[in-house]
């Protein structure tokens, strides 16, 4: 079920208000005139008018701001977040002892050995950052020893696989 709200803005200083579900979305806007919308569990509290003042609205994962009502920029929480794959061999056998490094951006280095299958994990990691990861091993080479990483959210699954 697609459900398109649309927020057109006019003149006077009301509020407008999302709510459904476990969650409500207030914004103040000028405009003027009000109404109100509502559709299965989703009420919208705005107003209609003058849609030339504002921004896009799109379909698919929704999108939807008009007047001047814009969204604020999304940016990660400070919350931290962990980071963990595996050291493989080429045929998919893990590396044990094999030791992956990780630089944040204040240059500090974090070490990770890895354990008989080939496992390593990093806990306490900032999310919003940039991250260099490394892999060391005695024994194997790898094409791709170095990994640069956006962290937004936990990270699972960051492989390192050997040459054969």
């Amino acid at each position: 079920m697609r459900v398109v709200w649309i927020f057109v803005l006019l003149t006077c200083s009301v509020q407008a208000q999302v709510s459904g579900g476990p969650f409500s979305i207030s914004q103040s806007a000028v405009a003027g005139g009000g109404s109100t919308s509502s559709s299965g569990p989703f009420t919208v509290e705005g107003t209609a008018g003058q849609s030339a003042a504002g921004g896009p609205l799109q379909s698919g994962p929704f999108a939807l701001y008009d007047g001047f009502w814009t969204p604020a920029p999304l940016a990660p929480t400070a919350a931290n977040v962990s980071i963990s794959g595996r050291v493989l061999t080429a045929d998919g056998q893990g590396i044990p002892r094999a030791y992956v490094t990780l630089m944040g951006p204040d240059g500090v280095s974090h070490l990770a050995y890895c354990n008989s299958f080939g496992h390593y994990h990093f806990s306490d990691v900032t999310a919003g950052d940039v991250y260099i990861l490394t892999v060391t091993s005695r024994r194997y080479v790898f094409p791709q020893p170095t990994r640069v990483v956006n962290v937004v959210d936990e990270v699972v699954g960051l492989d390192f696989i050997a040459a054969p």
